[in-house]
């Protein structure tokens, strides 16, 4: 199984899964997106098992100086909608 996201579960309580090394999402149904966020300067290694590097969920996000290695399923995903 998947590492689990930090502070996210189901509303049962179990854990979900994580998708990429790094996930930028809102957190409820309810929720905004989040908004006007800067990822820069990491080094993220993805092992084997078809995670991205980073997820992304939300506006205006800004990614510089990072690099994704190792064997992501994608370096960088942008998605329209989760949670």
């Amino acid at each position: 199984m998947a590492p689990a996201r930090l502070g996210c579960a189901r509303t049962d309580g179990d854990a979900i899964a994580a998708s990429a090394a790094f996930f930028v999402s809102r957190d409820s149904l309810r929720a905004q997106p989040p908004k006007n966020v800067t990822i820069r300067g990491f080094r993220i290694i993805v092992g084997p098992g078809g995670k991205d590097g980073i997820d992304v969920y939300g506006e205006d996000v800004r990614i510089a100086d990072v690099q994704v290695e190792g064997s992501p399923f994608d370096g960088i995903y942008i998605g329209g909608r989760t949670t």
